[in-house]
């Protein structure tokens, strides 16, 4: 029974009670799964039809035309410097092996935390895309924020997650001073987050789990009329925002730099891409490069996820060995990014007037050391014409 038990989660199958109506997930009804089961596994026996369904998946959130429509987030409880909250900051570390089960729980994937948070879960496995950090009380495994003491998982929406370490866990932080979410860049923030997430972030997915020509063709049409808002604004300042790192280009550098790797093949958006936008293409190594980023990105492990994950967009698990050259993980080729939006007049004015100010006191110095040499000259030709 262990072997059935492994491929059932291999399959992403449960037990349920008999003469449960049939679902459809990750693009496979209950009798195209029970009849691959009967492929992978001849000889094991398989409980009926009737006793099998697919676990929810984002292919589940389907809308009738056959659009992509994301569900919100299940667990919505904050991070609050307040000592007092139900899920307050603390400080400290605690070793998070890369691949590893999980240390905490000994969970050996993320369906077993839900499950773990809340008995009754029934909706889908799913986690934010932010960077792994620990904390005695809170831990990010597999990035959903959980509580180690609660044992639950306090958010697994990044939108909020973001906001809660740029803020909440100042007390404790090493770069406190860093503010990507500044109160008079807010609104700015707000409305550029707005259609990079519609378009972008959520938009490749609206691409890649389009079970319908239309739908895919308009999620395509507002992606890359969103890649071509942002190669035109990064051609005429470093950020998205203007000349300062904000949530915004976090936000939409955990797209960028999966495009080519995933989303170009997997999710069907290849029209163009990222290599062929020099300024995003640039600004994207830009943002690896920034201390601490780059150690969020381990591509082989993202690869494997996305390829692996939904059996009816790759059937058999083939991971794509290319792209080849991986260039923004070259931290020894610049990003030629960081001058970009430098106002050159004004730069040039003013090296200009420092220059000429340099020229003048170069002068005034000359004349001063002329003369004064002229000096040493005379009182050592005097000595010495009284010494001979």
């Amino acid at each position: 029974m262990a072997d059935v038990d492994y491929w059932y989660r291999v399959m992403g199958l449960e037990f349920v009670e008999e003469g449960v109506d049939e679902q459809i997930a990750d693009g496979f009804d209950v009798s195209n799964s029970y009849l691959t089961w009967v492929v992978l596994c001849p000889d094991m026996t398989l409980p009926p039809k009737s006793h099998l369904k697919m676990a929810r998946s984002a292919l589940d959130e389907m809308t009738e035309s056959g659009a992509f429509n994301r569900t919100p987030s299940t667990f919505r409880d904050f991070i609050s410097k307040d000592k007092t909250s139900q899920f307050p900051a603390e400080s400290g570390s605690t070793e998070e092996p890369g691949a590893e089960p999980d240390p905490l729980n000994g969970a050996k994937s993320i369906r077993e935390l839900y499950e773990l948070a809340s008995s009754n879960y029934v909706g889908k496995y799913t986690v934010p895309c932010i960077q792994q950090v620990a904390f005695p009380s809170l831990d990010v495994i597999w990035q959903v924020l959980w509580d180690k003491k609660l044992k639950t998982i306090v958010s697994n929406e990044s939108a909020e997650i973001i906001r809660m370490f740029n803020t909440e866990f100042n007390d404790i932080a090493e770069n406190a001073d860093l503010d990507l979410y500044p109160s008079h860049m807010q609104a700015l923030i707000d409305e550029a987050n707005e259609w990079i997430y519609d378009r972008i972030n959520n938009g490749v997915y609206k691409c890649g789990f389009a079970k319908k020509q239309g739908p895919y063709d308009e999620a395509v049409e507002k992606l890359y009329d969103a890649l071509d808002k942002c190669e035109e604004i990064l051609s005429k300042q470093r950020y998205i925002c203007g000349n300062t790192l904000t949530e915004a280009d976090v936000r939409l550098f955990v797209t960028l730099i999966r495009f080519d790797e995933v989303y170009a093949v997997y999710f069907k958006c290849n029209k163009k891409l990222l290599r062929e936008y020099p300024n995003l293409f640039n600004y994207t190594k830009d943002m690896y490069q920034i201390p601490g980023m780059s150690s969020s990105v381990n591509m082989a492990h993202i690869k494997k996820h996305y390829y692996g994950s939904h059996p009816s967009l790759n059937p058999f698990g083939i991971i794509p060995v290319g792209p080849v050259q991986q260039i923004w993980v070259r931290v020894d080729e610049p990003s030629k990014r960081r001058y970009v939006g430098v106002d050159w007049q004004s730069a040039v004015d003013s090296m200009i007037s420092g220059l000429q100010f340099a020229a003048a006191e170069s002068i005034h110095v000359a004349h001063g050391s002329v003369g004064t040499n002229r000096d040493k000259v005379r009182k050592r030709g005097t000595v010495r014409g009284r010494a001979t």
